[in-house]
């Protein structure tokens, strides 16, 4: 679970995202969708999602696609690796400040 002194920076570099143009957003999106796709990442993804399915079946709990988007949710943003964070929270940096 995140820090909640945490929820502010990230509430802020939300909003600074969501400001930037859609060429922007598209270029970024295309760099992590790059750095995630040389790593496990989305393997990885795929094998914790398919373990939620099979203990969700099993226990009887909701096979709901909502439920289970938000559950995987935090595991998907917790197994990006740190350097391609910090990669990418550089380039949103610089595309800030060019769009200023």
């Amino acid at each position: 679970m995140n820090h909640p002194d945490a929820l502010p920076h990230r509430a802020a570099g939300g909003r600074a995202y969501e400001g930037l143009s859609n060429a922007k957003k598209i270029e970024l999106t295309h760099f992590l969708d790059t750095q995630l796709q040389q790593g496990d990442w989305e393997k990885n993804l795929d094998s914790a999602i398919d373990a939620i399915i099979a203990r969700r079946a099993q226990t009887g709990e909701s096979l709901e696609l909502g439920s289970i988007v938000e559950e995987a949710l935090p595991v998907g943003k917790g197994s990006v690796p740190p350097s391609v964070r910090e990669e990418l929270l550089r380039k949103i940096i610089g595309a800030i400040e060019e769009e200023c």
